[in-house]
């Protein structure tokens, strides 16, 4: 699973035509932002509630900060007698570096982090209050995608200001997944996903002059896919910035 300027205004997603009839859109982050990532697996049984509480979260709705859920699917449950269809290694390595992080051997599913932090009251609906005491820290840098849909697929651009050696991370997303599960814990059950990461690439780092500007090619647009971009402390996970582009329309 591999991935191959406007004026800032914050919430923007903007669709445009070129004149050759294919469609590119943008989106642009700047100000505070909430990244709500969820580490879960079809095997679990404890996880489709939290999956479900996932789903709620609309990006893109008013509020304190901009919100960006992920959900990020695990493999070590894949040998209990359900191998999840959308888990990936990379994520079990990465909920395992927060945890180092946080100095704690334990790592869990469902698991909530919103910027990097253990999150446990998403049962109880706090997640209010965590936005709220977001919203008055400053932001990290900026962050822009552009994408443009080709004859070859999508071409994404994503570009932006932070601090050297600053880690930049691409995602694509996807919406309305479903999977009828046959074995294990949640044997029986028909499960529904979204915010679902796909695909997942380091892009680079940011050099010394604090502006980058990245090119990636992915498949072509199609319903549900959404695009995330991460920028992060590379030594400490610490997010400093981070944008969501909704699925885009199809080439003309």
């Amino acid at each position: 699973m591999k991935l191959g300027f406007l004026p800032l205004i914050p919430w923007a997603c903007l669709l445009m035509a070129s004149p050759a009839g294919a469609t590119s859109c943008a989106a642009q982050g700047v100000g505070p932002v909430a990244v709500v990532e969820l580490y879960t697996s079809e095997g679990c049984s404890s996880c489709p509630p939290a999956d479900r509480w996932l789903s709620r979260l609309a990006p893109g709705e008013p509020g304190p900060v901009r919100v960006i859920p992920l959900a990020l699917h695990v493999t070590y449950w894949d040998d209990l007698g359900w191998r999840d269809p959308f888990a990936d290694p990379r994520f079990d390595a990465r909920q395992r570096s927060v945890a180092h992080r946080q100095s704690s051997r334990v790592i869990y599913t469902p698991q909530v982090l919103v910027n990097g932090q253990d999150f446990r009251d998403w049962r109880s609906g706090g997640l209010d209050a965590r936005l709220s005491s977001l919203a008055a820290r400053p932001a990290g840098g900026r962050l822009e995608i552009d994408a443009k849909a080709t004859p070859e697929g999508t071409s994404l651009t994503v570009a932006g200001d932070g601090p050297p050696g600053a880690q930049l991370i691409l995602i694509r997303t996807e919406d309305g997944l479903t999977s009828s599960v046959k074995a294990g814990e949640n044997a029986g059950r028909s499960l529904s996903h979204d915010h679902v990461a796909r695909d997942w690439r380091v892009l680079g780092a940011v050099g010394p002059t604090g502006h980058f500007r990245f090119q990636a090619t992915t498949p072509a647009f199609k319903p549900g896919t959404n695009y995330v971009a991460l920028l992060e402390d590379s030594a400490s996970g610490t997010l400093l910035q981070a944008v969501r582009l909704g699925a885009c329309p199809s080439r003309a």
